[in-house]
């Protein structure tokens, strides 16, 4: 197939989809705004941010270069930019992936924004979302029952699988591995963290991701007098991230916004056997079961945090269960190779229905 990406190249999501559909033999071509590393065996054509030129012209560009590349399907992500642009090129079959935001959030800025949304949605052959909350939230915006398919972004399991044993160390290591942006929460975390601390002495707090909270947050850790048994580790690359979730023994993901509309972090920690704490919002639900693969709780609540991961630092023995059922959960559902051919199975079904 000649596939064609309207998507971000400097998310890690979009490369894993680019890379596992050109060594599957498809020619790929992505248009994207944002530059990203080099991605072998696609070709990439940057366009100038949207801001710089007026729209019309913008669009007709795009309109150029899928007519160069001449593509079977065209391949958009997150629907308040990438997809809008899609479903204005006028081609078709045109597969449209939500992520998250962009239809929970996005929407609710105006009138106009909502309009836009549900217009990009209406113009889809069909719509991948990676949740079932993200599904429920498509069809609120637009009555699209039938055109959509829970696609989640899954777990590779060759990459994230269990270290080795952990180490039953006399430290007890808590970590995440997320942006620090508002959303996600950190803060309450780090609260938690602190009134851990007040009980255990044998506790250090990872976390990994950059962002623009981190001197806030690095203050918040000094006030609560924990900073020196927290980690600020910065951005690491994608291929890192199986090493330190090696380094934990229980895994947070203490997010604050329904927009969490799938939680891959919380799927690779538990395809590492970590036992995951994660609030109950969004898609959070549906990647973290509540008392069997880790443990939910109310968002915005430090003590609530507080307590789950008291629990599992007290049972060293539910923490190995509940990280030997996380994995097992993922290589249910969850499998990044099962996930990406049934991406590459809803192509062939849209180009039988074309």
């Amino acid at each position: 197939m000649r596939l064609c990406f309207l998507a971000p190249a400097n998310s890690i999501h979009t490369r894993r989809w680019v890379e596992y559909m050109a060594d599957r033999g498809h020619r790929v071509d992505l248009i994207t705004f944002h530059r990203g590393d080099k991605i072998p065996k696609v070709k990439v054509h940057y366009l100038p941010s949207p801001g710089k030129l007026i729209y019309p012209f913008l669009l007709s560009k795009i309109r150029f270069l899928i007519k160069i590349i001449d593509p079977d399907i065209l391949h958009a992500h997150y629907a308040s930019s990438y997809g809008l642009l899609g479903a204005c090129s006028g081609f078709h079959p045109f597969v449209l992936s939500v992520w998250g935001w962009d239809v929970m959030n996005f929407p609710e800025n105006s009138f106009l924004h909502k309009f836009l949304v549900k217009y990009t949605l209406e113009k889809a052959d069909r719509i991948t979302a990676t949740s079932h909350i993200l599904e429920s939230t498509v069809i609120s915006l637009a009555p699209m029952q039938g055109k959509i398919s829970i696609i989640p972004f899954g777990a590779d399991l060759v990459s994230f699988h269990p270290q080795g044993k952990r180490k039953e160390t006399k430290t007890v290591t808590i970590g995440t591995v997320k942006a620090l942006r508002t959303k996600y929460g950190i803060e309450f975390l780090i609260q938690a963290f602190a009134l851990v601390k007040k009980k255990f002495k044998n506790v250090d707090l990872i976390i990994v991701g950059k962002g623009p909270l981190r001197e806030s947050l690095e203050q918040l850790s000094i006030e609560l007098g924990c900073a020196e048994k927290t980690h600020f580790i910065g951005e690491i690359s994608y291929s890192q991230v199986p090493e330190y979730l090696g380094k934990m023994h229980i895994f947070v993901v203490p997010s604050i916004d329904e927009s969490e509309s799938f939680g891959v972090a919380a799927v690779e920690a538990s395809a590492c056997e970590l036992p995951v704490i994660a609030s109950n919002v969004g898609g959070l639900p549906e990647v973290v079961i509540d008392k069997k693969t880790g443990l939910l709780v109310d968002p915005k609540d430090p003590q609530a945090i507080a307590e789950a991961i008291i629990r599992l630092i007290e049972n060293p023995k539910l923490r190995h269960e509940y990280g030997r059922r996380g994995r097992e959960f993922v290589m249910e559902n969850y499998d990044w190779q099962e996930n990406a051919k049934r991406m590459e199975s809803l192509y062939e079904e849209v180009l039988s229905h074309n």
